[in-house]
């Protein structure tokens, strides 16, 4: 195709005194800009031939191609064309809205194309009406001829002209509503989709059901990916997910313009990864912009596509992604509770959907915000036992409540709020740990013992020292003698200090390895001493994760030989000194004799061999 250039005259105010001619030529008319069909262009591509004069907005005109252009029956030999943007005209704006009755807004300037055949006038207007616009013909035919409007290869309307000479009105605002294309204050049947999509007089779509609910939307658009360039990949990446959950996504977001791009462009990256690149061009020929997987200054993860709430463009969640959550109401997923730790992950796009600004939640304790991921857009709040952000601890006889609550900011100096008031309750039940009876010999210098309850992993030891400062351990080789003092260590590894403390409930001693065997002697009961026995001391019951007990070491009349220690311990989680056993002190104590009741005197040792 010859496109020989030619100056062209354009004037604001002024009409051309000699305008230029042309076959083909690209026209800048940035400075009236013309709204086809809700698309804003400020170039135009011209075209002659015999037959038809083509006025295009996106490319030269090409039948194969997805171009947006106005197709007018041409007159041959044209013996003066012209091209002039001319300024606003009262007398010229009633002319338009009386014969296009769509048309509301005023008229800023309009293109004029002018062209004379057998000294008679041939005129294309293109009038601009800020975000309205329409088309203008004032020509003289021997026979009847249509002038088409065609957008995307879709013939979308036409204006009739009669001869021999007619004046022709047309809207060419219109409407774009996922692959249709509609005029203003004009309705179409997308039974595709089981809707009926109306274009008002302002370009806004609505939709009512146009088909029996019972029926399942279906778009054509998605089934792209069976198609060339697409179907390259298709023996590799299976596309009738891709194009069900894309299916299911248009339906329920029709007028997001876009949003089948996001997963063609989510099986293109499958593509990628299975080895199968498809060629760049897969976008031109989907009618994909490059810019479509942005959204304002962020870009949408795969779960989710650009969508627009309350005026403002966001990240929303696609139908597949959605689904998993829609049932129960639930803005993300489960609370996932550990022995030290909660967390609560909220999806992004979920909240996003309810008109939540995300950066506006913090737990209990206002510090603690949620942490954005930013590659798939959960939001995450989480709390531990160092730092439990305001959440309230709770308990009875068999488990541990942590109750928190995600809410949103109290900006009490606002006056008013166009934001969500929000209050999400989360709970981490534990089954309390289980009490656990540790039973060694005082034989054995040192015993440890891992528990298991629930969520709650610890180990429980237990240490016998010959010295107060309880630096000397017991050993197998150190002989302890029969009324010298020892002191047991018990401590927990594994709980936190700050919640939990450990209680010594109970301790006493039997000749045999059976706990309740008999006979026995009681050292600690009810987390106190033996008030019987004076030389029995404990410290630090129930003030942390450890404490201590001493006692005069002794033997059991008449039963010589091995002795057995049993501890029956507690946990309780801390409030203040709520978990400190009350011991009053008492007149009736009195002091075990240093001697056993047989008499001789005879070596206790603390070792793995029986003692002699």
């Amino acid at each position: 195709m010859l496109r020989p250039l030619f100056h062209l005259c354009a004037i604001v105010t002024l009409t051309c005194a000699a305008p230029a001619p042309f076959y083909a030529h690209q026209v800048n008319i940035s400075s009236c800009p013309i709204t086809f069909y809700q698309k804003t262009y400020q170039q135009l591509y011209l075209n002659e031939s015999e037959s038809l004069l083509t006025i295009c907005f996106n490319d030269f005109y090409d039948p194969e191609s997805h171009h947006e252009c106005i197709i007018i029956p041409a007159a041959d030999n044209y013996t003066q064309i012209g091209f002039e943007i001319k300024s606003s005209n009262s007398s010229y704006a009633s002319l338009i809205k009386d014969n296009v009755k769509t048309i509301t807004k005023e008229l800023d300037c309009y293109v004029h194309l002018s062209m004379m055949h057998n000294s008679k006038p041939y005129n294309v207007r293109l009038v601009n009406f800020g975000t309205q616009a329409a088309l203008h013909l004032d020509l003289h035919v021997k026979t009847t001829k249509f002038a088409l409007v065609v957008v995307s290869r879709l013939h979308v309307s036409n204006v009739t002209i009669q001869p021999p000479h007619s004046s022709a009105f047309l809207d060419i605002s219109g409407c774009r509503f996922i692959g249709a294309f509609l005029e203003r204050n004009a309705s179409m049947d997308l039974s595709d989709i089981c809707k009926t999509a109306s274009c008002g007089v302002e370009g806004n779509v609505t939709l009512t059901q146009g088909c029996d609910e019972r029926q399942s939307c279906t778009l054509d658009q998605c089934s792209i990916l069976k198609e060339a360039p697409f179907s390259s990949c298709n023996s590799s990446v299976d596309p009738e997910l891709y194009i069900s959950v894309c299916k299911e996504t248009v339906c329920n977001h029709p007028d997001v313009d876009g949003l089948r791009c996001r997963f063609l462009e989510a099986y293109a990256r499958a593509c990628s990864g299975m080895g199968k690149h498809l060629p760049d061009s897969w976008k031109t020929e989907a009618q994909c912009s490059p810019s479509e997987t942005g959204c304002q200054d962020r870009t949408c993860s795969d779960h989710e596509f650009c969508g627009v709430v309350g005026g403002a463009s966001v990240c929303l969640c696609k139908e597949g992604f959605a689904s998993r959550y829609n049932e129960s109401g639930a803005l993300g997923n489960p609370m996932v509770c550990s022995e030290n730790s909660a967390s609560v992950s909220l999806a992004g796009c979920l909240l996003e959907g309810q008109g939540i600004n995300s950066s506006h939640l913090h737990l209990n304790d206002p510090s603690c915000k949620g942490e954005m991921d930013e590659e798939t857009h959960m939001l995450t709040f989480s709390f531990n036992r160092s730092n439990i952000c305001g959440a309230m601890i709770t308990t009875n006889g068999s488990h541990i409540t942590y109750k928190a609550t995600i809410k949103s900011e109290n900006r009490s100096s606002d006056v008013i709020t166009r934001q969500n008031e929000v209050e999400i309750d989360f709970t981490c039940v534990y089954t309390k740990p289980e009490t656990k009876t540790v039973v060694f010999r005082i034989k054995d210098s040192s015993v440890v013992q891992s528990i298991a309850s629930g969520p709650w992993s610890y180990t429980v030891a237990m240490t016998a020292y010959t010295d107060a400062a309880h630096t000397r351990a017991v050993d197998s080789s150190t002989e302890v003698r029969l009324n010298q003092k020892i002191w047991l260590k018990l401590e927990t590894d594994g709980l936190d200090a700050d919640t939990i403390s450990m209680v010594t409930d109970s301790c006493w001693a039997t000749a045999e390895q059976s706990d309740n065997s008999t006979p026995r002697y009681n050292l600690i009961q009810n987390g106190c001493a033996n008030s019987a026995d004076r030389s029995i001391q404990v410290e630090g019951n129930g003030r942390g994760t450890y404490n201590y007990f001493s006692f005069n070491m002794f033997q059991f009349s008449r039963h010589p030989g091995e002795i057995f220690l049993h501890c029956k311990l507690k946990l309780c989680v801390r409030n203040n000194n709520n978990c400190v056993p009350s011991c009053g002190g008492g007149s009736g104590r009195r002091r075990r004799s240093a001697r056993p009741s047989y008499g001789g005197e005879a070596a206790t040792f603390i070792s793995m061999a029986r003692a002699t």
